[in-house]
Order: structure tokens, then C-alpha cells, then sequence
């Protein structure tokens, strides 16, 4: 196995490689959590890491700092509900190797908070994210998805799919909304879950967020710009694989930082997820 982390932690959580890209993850003490933190998507004007690889790693790390605290040795599956993700310095490049430190604890058996960092080379802050976690059991998630589950998942793939998310298709751009579909296949999904192939919420963002510089190109054209903050409103269903999944964007404010998107997904035309997006400026 190569995601360098303790097996007795890695046993009670749901998500594997090749979606758990984490290295190095290593726990100072009961429900913390410090790694080394891979760049897998080509960051572009976001360098050194894309938001929505940052929320990604943020929250599998927060995970197992939750994880770890736990006593029972039972394996729980935590899908993020609500939170925030800040891009805490929109203005510098910094180079160099990203590390990660997280806290993370059961609230209840059904619920879990927790708070993960990355940091630069040099140790300062560069993303924090806050997430509130529903957290299943093995055997209630089974009972609950089982809608999910799926016999006929490829082989892991010799590279990883996570290097850039679903691409919007039959993109409709507005003055101030556009939409488009995407459709994840099962190849798409490695790790998220074995056996009940969905996809990642971050890959999902991910697409809302390309939907989204399409319609500022539109809206507020001049010079390019990246999300610094994320609200994740509400996520209350998985999207199993092959299955169409509409996205919604449309301009919900804009100040002197920049504008401000609502960002939607939509399933069987159930509004199934939910963020709120702040863009400013490149550097």
C-alpha cells in the first residue's frame, strides 16, 4: 500500500487510493493529523495548488484526524454536509513542498467537525478549511446507498483520474447564469467508494467552478480571476457514477474584491448540492 499511513487509522475510514492521494500522514496525538500533501491537478494561475485539490486533500486529512480519535476500531464513511474553504494569500506563488495539519473529533455518532490546514514550504497558511462531516457506519452506509453499489468497477487505474474533473458539456451561457451537464463514469470514481462508486464532491466543485469562469468570461470580462473563498452550502446525496448530473451557475453579488457565484448540481432535478464562490483577481 502506498499511502504511508498507519493501517489501524486507515481501516476505519471509507475513501482509498487512488482518491486518497495523501503521503507521509502521521497522527501527534489522538484526533490530529499532520501529512504531506501531493499536487495531482496542473494548478495554472491557482499554483501552487488548485481550491479544489485543496478541499479535497484538506477534507480526507480532517477525516482521519476524526478517525483517529475514535476507539472502537469500527470503519465509519464521512461525507461532507457544510463548511468553508479560505484561500488564505491570493497573491503569492510559493514554491516548494506543501505540508498539512488537521483536528478532527466525533461530535456524535452520527456527526463529526473538523478544521485541516496546508501550509506552505515555509510553514505559512495557505488554504484552511472547515467542514461538518454526516458520518455513517459501515453498515448503515451500506443500507443507506446501496442504491450506489455497483460489481463492475475497473481495476485501479496505473494513473490517477483526479487530475482534472468531469468537463462541463453543453455549456448555455447567460448574461448572468449559465448551465451545462456532466456525466462521471465509472472510471471517474476510484476510491470514492469501493464498491459504491460516487463522485468526489471536490471533482464535482471542480466542474461548477469551470462552469463558473465560463460565465465570468461573460459577465465581467478582463483580467482572469481565482476563487479565493468557498462555502459549501449543503451536499445531502452521493451522484453514483453514470448518471447525468446538471450544473447551475449564476452571479450572486460582486464588491470591490471581485464577484461572488452560486454554484448548484442538480440530480433528477433534486438541487443536490450547493456552494457559494468568491473570485478575485490572479496575481
Amino acid at each position: 500500500m502506498g499511502t504511508e499511513i498507519d493501517e489501524t487509522v486507515y481501516a476505519r475510514i471509507g475513501v482509498r487510493e487512488p482518491y486518497f492521494a495523501l503521503r507521509g500522514v502521521r497522527f501527534p496525538s489522538p484526533g490530529e493529523a499532520v501529512c504531506a500533501v501531493p499536487v495531482e491537478q496542473q494548478p495554472g494561475e491557482q499554483a501552487p495548488l488548485t481550491i479544489s485539490e485543496a478541499a479535497r486533500h484538506s477534507a480526507i486529512l480532517g477525516l482521519c484526524a476524526a478517525a483517529s480519535g475514535t476507539r472502537d476500531g469500527r470503519r465509519r464513511y464521512y461525507l461532507a454536509r457544510r463548511g468553508s474553504l479560505d484561500r488564505l494569500a491570493t497573491r503569492s506563488r510559493p514554491t516548494g513542498p506543501l505540508s498539512g495539519q488537521a483536528t478532527g473529533e466525533l461530535r456524535s455518532e452520527r456527526a463529526a467537525t473538523t478544521t485541516s490546514t496546508i501550509l506552505t514550504a515555509s510553514e505559512e497558511p495557505l488554504f484552511r478549511l472547515e467542514l461538518e462531516f454526516a458520518v455513517f457506519s459501515a453498515e448503515a452506509f451500506e443500507r443507506v446507498f446501496a442504491h450506489t453499489r455497483r460489481g463492475d468497477e475497473p481495476p485501479s487505474p496505473p494513473s490517477s483520474p483526479y487530475t482534472s474533473p468531469p468537463e462541463p458539456e453543453g455549456v448555455r451561457l447567460g448574461t448572468r447564469s449559465a448551465s451545462a451537464t456532466i456525466t462521471p463514469g465509472l472510471d471517474a470514481c476510484p476510491g470514492h467508494f469501493p464498491g459504491f462508486p460516487t463522485l468526489p464532491i471536490a471533482m464535482l466543485g471542480s466542474s461548477l467552478e469551470r462552469l463558473g469562469l465560463l460565465l465570468l468570461e461573460r459577465f465581467a470580462p478582463g483580467p482572469r480571476r481565482i476563487p479565493w473563498h468557498l462555502e459549501l452550502i449543503h451536499a445531502s446525496r452521493l451522484i453514483p457514477a453514470e448518471r447525468d448530473v446538471k450544473l447551475r451557475a449564476e452571479v450572486d453579488s460582486h464588491d470591490e474584491r471581485g464577484p461572488t457565484l452560486l454554484l448548484k448540481a442538480l440530480l433528477e432535478d433534486e438541487e443536490i448540492f450547493s456552494m457559494r464562490v468568491g473570485f478575485a483577481p490572479a496575481s
